[in-house]
């Protein structure tokens, strides 16, 4: 085979692999150093996503007892393509942060672990969540330096959330930020910045789902004084904090979801009415901060509020049921399309991603879910003598 490619400049080959699927990739490395040496290359694995997307599915399946991962093939045959995935050796009660650049992220006390679910690789890594003798939430974000192609991890640890209902507070005592890369393995501390003296995390278990969209990651946080709306960005490259204002109808308290829509930042308003749930899609134009226009509303006839877990690569929303009912809202025919996971347990959560070769060079993800747990008693024992 290799003697056909040899007639080809080796500029063609590499255009062409950037086309490939990521398991033709991966056995393209062994077919000879020059393909291995360029497949590897930070620059292509930085610049590599493949057009096609996924859906990750995580549920419980009642009738065996224990957690299922599935992908779907977002095209033409969705709903009906589903490959079963071999599920993480996750801890109990870990809990779902995000994805970005392709990669998942999962967290549980003071470890967090990073998963690409197309090669099946990654690393756990160990987040300190100890400040002023005091163990706090701490908020995480993640993604690919566009100048350097290092993996990144931003920590917000949310001081303020403990701090501020008891003590009066101290100059000092504020959220701070951190970040880990993964060619150091270490953390650093970022300097002060003016948004963390009024950034509140109000409820940091849902709040930490962040939303990453061209190496810029988003959280939806709260203003104390007075309470308001509002969404946290930080440039992964940057490394710049800032603060995305929400239109009026926005800002004021209520209850709101952040997605991703394509390439743009989109927000999910729900209103209560008699007998029925409103839903109004507002998206941010151009990047722009307060620039959110309206798309569109839908209903839905329950008393059960419903989860914006994402959309589909066409603009579809897919939405969560609290009974675990998974579904894709069409926007243009108005018509809700049931994904077939009635009776099979709660839905966990649902994140589309594109396929990606970061991670390739790390091992399989192996944990030993005792050791995580025994850890994180422990933080917990010693804090509460």
């Amino acid at each position: 085979m290799m003697s056909h490619y040899n007639y080809l400049p080796l500029e063609i080959q590499e255009q062409i692999m950037k086309w490939l699927p990521v398991k033709s990739l991966i056995r393209f490395r062994s077919v000879s150093k020059t393909w291995k040496s360029y497949i590897d290359s930070a620059g292509f694995v930085a610049s590599y996503s493949s057009n096609k997307q996924h859906i990750w599915v995580q549920y419980y399946d009642e009738q065996v007892r224990e957690e299922r991962y599935l992908s779907i093939v977002d095209d033409d045959t969705f709903a009906l393509n589903r490959v079963n995935l071999t599920p993480l050796p996750l801890p109990d009660y870990t809990k779902y942060i995000g994805c970005s650049d392709g990669l998942l992220c999962f967290y549980l006390g003071c470890t967090a672990f990073f998963w690409n679910p197309s090669i099946r690789r990654g690393f756990h890594l160990d987040v300190p969540i100890e400040a002023h003798g005091c163990l706090h939430d701490v908020v995480l974000g993640f993604g690919v330096c566009r100048e350097t192609n290092d993996l990144k991890i931003v920590k917000i640890t949310c001081v303020e959330n403990v701090f501020s209902a008891a003590f009066e507070l101290e100059e000092e005592v504020v959220n701070k930020v951190d970040v880990w890369t993964l060619s150091t393995r270490a953390w650093r501390s970022l300097p002060a910045n003016a948004i963390l003296t009024k950034l509140y995390f109000s409820n940091p278990e849902h709040a930490g789902r962040l939303i990453a969209i061209g190496g810029v990651v988003y959280w939806l946080a709260s203003e104390e004084f007075p309470f308001e709306n509002l969404i946290i960005s930080f440039d992964i490259t940057t490394e710049e904090l800032g603060e995305v204002d929400l239109p009026d109808s926005l800002a004021n308290p209520q209850y709101l979801t952040i997605s991703k829509l394509r390439e743009s930042l989109v927000v999910l308003q729900n209103v209560e009415e008699p007998n029925r749930m409103v839903y109004n899609l507002w998206m941010m134009e151009g990047g722009v901060p307060n620039s959110f226009t309206k798309i569109f509303t839908f209903y839905v006839n329950t008393p059960s509020e419903v989860s914006l877990m994402g959309f589909r690569q066409r603009g579809d929303p897919i939405i969560r049921f609290n009974s675990g009912r998974l579904v894709v809202y069409e926007s243009h025919s108005r018509q809700i399309d049931n994904l077939g996971f009635d009776g099979v347990g709660n839905v966990s959560f649902v994140q589309p991603y594109t396929e990606t070769l970061l991670l390739h060079d790390q091992p399989n993800l192996t944990i030993d879910t005792e050791v995580v747990q025994d850890q994180l008693a422990s933080f917990h024992i010693r804090y509460a003598l």
